[in-house]
């Protein structure tokens, strides 16, 4: 008692400093109860012993009450907090007893045959339905404090976020006037409220409310580090971590979409401290099909679905008024999305799970609309083959996305309601199953005798031969998208059995060739796989400029068989063999069409380039225009283009450009189908070209599309026009999409690769013996300027075949041929001044297997002695070791 009154009314906090104020305000009453039993016993004070003793018999009810209250606080913590699990921002404070302690404290010491103010939960019961009961506990206790804090935190729970945040904002009402609410419960229903914004998305409505009520911060801790979240939310990294640097960590649970962020901002981890939690043990909500965006405070709620041609369409979007005006140009850009490896999308579809992206210093996520989102989700919902079907586009301002299982539950409310069927997929393709051979010990594909399969077969052998991986226990298929519907062309491999009836459903194949992208199994999948007996495996997409023509399908019977290094090589030189593939489809294409193979060399310096802005002009709706002398090759090239729109299903119509029926074209553009070819354009009337004219401005018309225009030309259109074949405006009018071919004498690096060709292919022809050239022979070739061009060779050629019998062609024998038939062959190049790009073409064509030059063969090429080649790539200069930057006569294809 002297204690007492020399330090006043607090002495325990002297004896108890280290205490919590709730177990110093415990033994607090404690010490009353003593004092008044001690008074009630004293002598002195035996007359006034029945007032201090009904005095502590009142303060011992008075503390089973407040224990009992202690308990179902506690008991109610426990019971919300398993309610909202780890996907809320709720916080309910730490309780201070365990379940089954706070269960045992609800019965009355002073009367311990009193019934407990609660029943125990039935078997079942769920959290939420004893937080109910607990909370009308607690009301038939009497008023408390903090009652009100608890009906809006089951409000919470109960309705959702947004009835919670109505509640605390009505409490935090009655707190700023001071009226019903004591003081210290304002910064709670703030807290409250702010928890109950952030669950909803509605960080700019927390981030303001916090900031009208920021004189609380100094007295809250849970107020200061949700300022702290909500400024992470907001992207406001730096802020963050300003402000949290003076606080103590906090030691509560935090939310799932805070432990995501620290993946997203792995510098601001002091700003995310905190444990992880158990997931919610209430029952999942009914899946619906939300429509509205404002529903996770999102600025963007989108939904596509694949068609039939491959491209994705939005069947319902919900977009904020201020990112409308974009929304024409993201909606296209959406349309392919999945085929770029840049875009969200892309992995989407290969890996058939939601894809989460968060923006970063200042710049949106991928595929974002808005300029100012900072986090978007793609949530699949699949067919019944286990595909991308669709998916559901959610964006945010913000970087406090949904959670994914209830983006997914979602979706599937969405694939329910538009009833997807299970045949869609993203290429709009046939089932994979037809493709290969379904009888067990069934005969090998290359059994089949189709001449493409055989063109198709060489460049998937010559790939797999670059890539050098390993077939011990691994198959590989080489699958061809070049007539639409994938096969496969080839095979090998030295594991796995023959592919019989229980053969995997090979899905890898479609996402690959509907993303462009990589797709890889590590483990056992049926849905992926294409042999029943693949655990593991990779798809390699193969094409040109983003579109998929073929697939290298490597499998094997062992576990995670292939490394991200070896996936990545492999990937790298399937690419590079796109041009190669797409090469030989047309090839293919052509043999089978007009009855003729051809030669595409696309290793050879330039050509490269070349093919690939062919490829681009063919995919184009705009009038192809060909340039360059008789004989050059424009009419496979015209063939090439009309392969390209369409895959070459129409016809290719030739119109004649040269004559008095040249004035009356044929270009009916609402009835023409395939391809309209002009031929001899720079010859064209004045008449004809007036009727062209007319045509193209009809095209312009969007409606009025009609038969892709394709037209030769053996001058360029600028020169057609300088000299007064053309009419100007015309020819600036088709020179947009204008490709120029080079004469043979430029390309003489094609000459050897050509002459093998043609020898080959007229001796099957002619059922002749192959003929050899020897050095001198092929020298002497080489170096002839070919003013027919390519006619005038393979004219040559042919005779040689025929004369040779399958013996060795030298330079003799080739001579004598071309006399026969009135040609006389150039001994030499000149040697005085010669053409750098002879000099150049001379080294390249005589490379050895290595890379290295020749000089003496590529002397020998010219016409030359070697001592001469020396002094003149001296006087160049020309260095030997950078040939390959030298300019190549395909540099510069397009007009």
């Amino acid at each position: 008692m002297h204690l007492s009154r020399t330090l006043g009314s607090e002495p325990l906090e002297v004896l108890l400093p280290e205490v919590s104020s709730a177990v110093r305000a415990e033994v607090g009453r404690i010490v009353n109860v003593l004092r008044l039993l001690r008074a009630d016993t004293s002598a002195s004070a035996s007359p006034r012993a029945a007032i201090p003793f009904d005095r502590a018999r009142g303060e011992l009810s008075r503390q089973d009450g407040e224990q009992q209250a202690r308990a179902l606080e506690d008991l109610l913590r426990h019971h919300l907090a398993a309610h909202f699990g780890s996907g809320s921002f709720a916080w309910l404070g730490e309780p201070l007893l365990g379940v089954q302690a706070a269960w045992r404290a609800l019965a009355v010491p002073s009367a311990p045959d009193l019934l407990s103010p609660v029943s125990l939960p039935e078997p079942g019961e769920r959290a939420l339905s004893v937080a109910r009961r607990l909370v009308g506990a607690l009301e038939r206790l009497g008023r408390r404090p903090g009652l009100s804090l608890w009906r809006a935190r089951l409000e919470h729970a109960g309705a959702g976020p947004r009835a919670g945040a109505a509640a605390f904002q009505a409490l935090l009402g009655e707190a700023s006037e001071g009226e019903a609410l004591a003081v210290p419960e304002g910064p709670a229903a703030l807290a409250g409220a702010c928890e109950c914004l952030l669950d909803r998305g509605a960080v700019g409505e927390a981030f303001g409310l916090l900031s009208d009520h920021s004189e609380w911060f100094a007295s809250d801790e849970r107020l200061r580090w949700l300022w702290v979240w909500t400024l992470l939310a907001r992207g406001e990294v730096s802020a963050a971590e300003d402000t949290s640097a003076g606080l103590e960590p906090w030691r509560g649970p935090l939310p799932a979409a805070l432990i995501d962020l620290r993946s997203v901002f792995p510098e601001a981890a002091a700003a995310l401290p905190g444990r992880g939690s158990l997931p919610s043990c209430a029952p999942p909500v009914p899946a619906r099909a939300v429509r509205s965006r404002r529903e996770f405070g999102a600025g963007v709620l989108a939904l596509f679905r694949f068609e039939a041609d491959g491209g994705a369409r939005a069947v319902w979007l919900d977009a904020a008024p201020g990112l409308r005006e974009d929304l024409e140009e993201w909606l296209a850009d959406r349309f392919d999305a999945h085929q770029d490896a840049h875009q969200p999308e892309h992995a989407l579809v290969i890996e058939a799970a939601v894809q989460v992206a968060h923006g970063a210093r200042g710049r949106p996520p991928a595929g974002a609309l808005g300029a100012r989102a900072l986090a978007l989700a793609l949530v699949p919902f699949l067919d019944g083959a286990g595909d991308v079907a669709g998916w559901l586009h959610v964006e945010c301002e913000h970087h406090l996305l949904p959670s994914r299982e209830r983006l997914e539950r979602l979706a599937e409310a969405w694939r329910g309601e538009l009833a997807m069927s299970a045949s869609v997929s993203p290429n709009g393709v046939s089932p994979w199953a037809p493709i290969l051979p379904q009888e067990p010990g069934g005969e090998g594909l290359e059994s089949v005798p189709d001449p493409d399969r055989a063109l198709l077969s060489g460049v998937f052998r010559r790939l797999v031969g670059a890539a050098c991986f390993k077939t011990a226990r691994r198959h590989w298929w080489g699958i061809d998208f070049g007539a639409g519907e994938p096969r496969a062309v080839c095979e090998g491999g030295d594991g796995l059995s023959a592919l019989g009836r229980g053969a995997g459903c090979g899905r890898a194949l479609e996402r690959c060739r509907a993303t462009g992208g990589v797709v890889r199994f590590d483990d056992a999948d049926e849905r992926l796989r294409l042999h029943s007996e693949a655990v593991s495996g990779v798809a390699l997409p193969i094409g040109v400029r983003g579109e998929v023509h073929g697939v290298l399908v490597i499998e094997s019977s062992r576990r995670r068989d292939f490394t991200d290094r070896d996936v990545e090589r492999m990937a790298a030189i399937a690419a590079d063999f796109g041009l190669a593939l797409r090469a030989g489809q047309f090839r293919a294409w052509h043999l089978a069409r007009f009855g003729v193979d051809l030669h595409f060399d696309a290793s050879l310096c330039g050509l490269t380039r070349f093919l690939e802005h062919l490829i681009a002009a063919g995919r184009s709706r705009e009038p192809v225009v060909l340039s360059g002398e008789r004989g050059v090759g424009k009419l496979v090239l015209a063939r090439w283009v009309h392969f390209e729109r369409g895959g070459g299903a129409g016809a290719l119509r030739g119109v004649s450009c040269r004559g008095p029926a040249a004035a009356e074209l044929s270009l009916d553009s609402k009835s023409a189908t395939g391809s309209c070819l002009l031929e001899g354009l720079d010859e064209l009337p004045a008449a004809g070209q007036a009727q062209l004219a007319a045509h193209l401005a009809v095209r312009g018309d969007a409606g009025e599309r009609g038969a892709p225009l394709i037209a030769t030309s053996r001058r360029s259109l600028a020169a057609a026009a300088n000299l007064g074949l053309l009419r100007v405006e015309l020819a600036d009018e088709l020179a947009r999409m204008e490709v120029l071919v080079p004469p043979l004498r430029l390309r003489r690096e094609e000459i050897p690769g050509i002459v093998s060709f043609l020898s080959r292919r007229f001796a099957a022809d002619e059922h002749a013996s192959v003929a050899e050239f020897d050095e001198s022979a092929m020298g002497l070739l080489w170096r002839q300027a070919w003013e027919g061009n390519l006619r005038e060779l393979e004219s040559l050629i042919f005779k040689l075949v025929l004369a040779a019998d399958g013996e060795v062609v030298c330079a003799r024998t080739v001579r004598a041929t071309a006399a026969r038939a009135g040609q006389t062959l150039q001994g030499k190049l000149p040697s005085r001044h010669p053409a750098r790009a002879d000099l150049v073409a001379a080294l390249r064509s005589t490379l050895t297997g290595g890379g290295r030059t020749n000089k003496s063969r590529a002397a020998a090429y010219l016409g030359w002695d070697p001592d001469t080649l020396c002094a003149r790539m001296a006087e160049a200069p020309l260095d030997e070791a950078c040939l390959a930057a030298e300019p190549s006569p395909w540099d510069a294809p397009l007009g």
